[in-house]
Formats: C-alpha cells, structure tokens, sequence
C-alpha cells in the first residue's frame, strides 16, 4: 500500500483524493495504513481510544476503489507531536509488538526512522493549526 502524509486543511481531502492538489506530500511511508496508525497510537498512549482508525470514520475523501484520504484524530496528531526522543524506543518496541506490526515481525529497529519522521510532520501540523492527512491507495 502506498501511503503519503500531508499537512493541510480538511478541505484539501478532496483536490488531494482526485490529484489535483497543490499541496505535496510531507512525507512517505510504505504500508502505513490506519491500522499501523492505530497501534502507533496505542504504543503512545496506551489508554487511547483507537477505534476511529481501526475503520473508515477517518475517510474525508475517498472514490470507489480508492485512493482514500483520512482525517488523523487530533489525539493521534498531538501525541506524535508531544513525543521526546528518550521516549522513541520504548515506542518502538511497543508499536512493534502492535498487531499489525508483529504480524508482519517488523523489527523496533526499522521503525526509529519512520516514527521521528512522522514526530516532525504531526508536529508541523499541530504548529500550523493544521490537519494531518493521510492519502491511501494500494
């Protein structure tokens, strides 16, 4: 699955969804669906409800067979932002140990990248007042 974040405005979802908008991707990341977002969050915090990724209640824009662009929850977005670097590996072990994760046996290793990567972008986004997108397609 091919899975790209941008920082935007809800309103972008839709030039996003179709390719006509101006914004470029933040960032890109292989088969970071909401799934792997969900026990992303989980592994920040574990008490959050992650339920609203784990379906389509995120979908702000979308066509039929894809691609799709999700709205990332405010708490998702804050607790990205909100993460130390002394904190980053004890949320890759627990992301890795994730369902999603562990079913593919990714390694914490491979992750430390990916997860400050996406500290950065959620940051830019809370910074701006801004919304995290997430455009999906497979």
């Amino acid at each position: 699955m091919l899975t790209d974040f941008y920082v935007g405005r809800l309103s972008d979802a839709e030039e996003i969804v179709s390719g006509a908008s101006s914004l470029r991707p933040r960032l890109s990341i292989r088969n970071a669906d909401n799934a792997v977002l969900a026990d992303l969050w989980a592994a920040i915090d574990p008490g959050a409800d992650v339920a609203p990724l784990q379906g389509d209640a995120c979908i702000v824009a979308s066509r039929s067979e894809g691609p799709w662009v999700l709205a990332l929850p405010a708490g998702l977005v804050d607790g990205l932002a909100a993460v130390t670097e002394g904190a980053i590996p004890a949320i890759c072990e627990r992301w890795c140990a994730g369902e999603e994760m562990a079913f593919h046996n990714v390694p914490e290793d491979v992750m430390r990248r990916p997860l400050v990567d996406l500290i950065e972008v959620a940051s830019e986004a809370k910074n701006a007042d801004h919304a995290l997108l997430l455009w999906m397609s497979v």
